[in-house]
């Protein structure tokens, strides 16, 4: 099982985050905590969950949040987690201290995940982020007790251009990390960006392209379409292409459970903050069918190095796709991560 936990607060949101999250809300800090306690550890025992092999504390932003806050939780999971299990918290570069990140560490998390974006003022202003360029590397300083670092950058803005990019990338590799996941700009219509129709023309290929070709020729692997091992590869990551049961805590998170001889089940808990600390536990559930996960599986698959088991597809069908993937063993693979959208949509069409 791999686990999840949601921090629904931040201090600004983000023009293009449409990620559930709320500003202005430090009264339900402590509130929300309880609330969350008290869902981790009800869905912990209602699923007998034996071990942990992964833990992802995601938001919003979780660093909002004094240390304390996470002292319960921690108590919660550490006796589950398997040997060499990752626990990864994201933290925006305006709140990360040093106190902070040792006492989460000491707590019991081993992966910082930091909401870099940028390395271009002008561009963090479009984006709307807090923090300066200059921030950046000192922000990774204070961070040195987490051994495994991963920043997250933005591309495929209207500031672009494959000089910036370099520029960019060059400056992501000075820093003391291991990771990164570099992630073209969506605008969702639920953002602030998609509210305004904010004008985004995406030039999509030749930056993707580019970016994967600098990073490998810096040595990065490109094992998931926005995802670079430095040479560390993200584990939670991973159990999600692999398609593994995972455990979702918090308001708006979800959760996919497959429990024989039940089924499998995807299950939603409230995105109403106030909803959400009144019931914790309650959940909407959605089943899904045999083609349901197999069409999870195809899509996730075909992102990553995981690939796609060659089982549910006849021989004819993927030799006619032996331009744009290959196989290996008893599963097949996207030559092109890029494509593996374009090449999952076809295998559907045609199955």
């Amino acid at each position: 099982m791999i686990l999840y936990l949601h921090i629904p607060f931040c201090d600004s949101k983000c023009g293009y985050c449409a990620f559930y999250s709320q500003t202005n809300q430090k009264h339900l800090f402590s509130p929300y905590i309880k609330a969350l306690e008290i869902d981790l550890k009800y869905q912990l025992e209602y699923y007998s969950v034996k071990s942990i092999e992964s833990v992802f504390i995601g938001g919003g932003t979780p660093n909002i949040l004094d240390s304390k806050a996470y002292k319960q939780i921690f108590t919660l999971i550490n006796p589950l987690l398997v040997s060499g299990a990752e626990v990864s918290i994201e933290a925006n570069v305006n709140l990360i201290s040093k106190s902070w990140c040792d006492d989460l560490v000491s707590l019991g998390a081993n992966r910082l995940s930091v909401g870099v974006q940028s390395f271009y003022e002008d561009k963090l202003e479009l984006l709307e982020r807090k923090h300066k360029v200059k921030d950046i590397a000192k922000s990774l300083e204070l961070a040195s007790s987490f051994k495994n670092k991963s920043i997250d950058l933005i591309y495929d803005t209207a500031l672009d251009s494959l000089a910036r990019l370099k520029h960019e990338l060059d400056c992501a590799l000075q820093l003391d990390i291991n990771h990164i996941s570099c992630y073209s700009l969506s605008i969702d219509k639920d953002s602030s960006f998609g509210l305004k129709n904010a004008n985004h023309k995406a030039s999509l290929e030749s930056q993707s392209s580019f970016i994967k070709q600098l990073l490998e020729s810096y040595g990065a692997f490109q094992y998931e379409v926005s995802n670079f091992a430095l040479p560390y590869k993200c584990k939670h990551n991973l159990a999600y292409w692999e398609g593994k049961d995972y455990l979702g805590v918090g308001a708006s998170s979800v959760s996919k459970i497959d429990i024989k001889p039940n089924g499998a089940s995807r299950l939603y808990a409230s995105k109403d903050l106030s909803e959400y600390i009144k019931h914790p536990t309650k959940r909407v559930k959605e089943p899904l069918s045999e083609a349901d996960l197999q069409t999870e599986r195809l899509f996730l698959g075909l992102r990553s190095e995981v690939g796609v088991s060659t089982k549910d597809y006849s021989f004819k069908l993927l030799e006619s796709l032996k331009d744009k993937i290959y196989i290996k063993g008893d599963h097949f693979f996207a030559k092109d991560l890029f494509l593996a959208d374009e090449i999952a949509l076809w295998l559907l069409r045609r199955s």
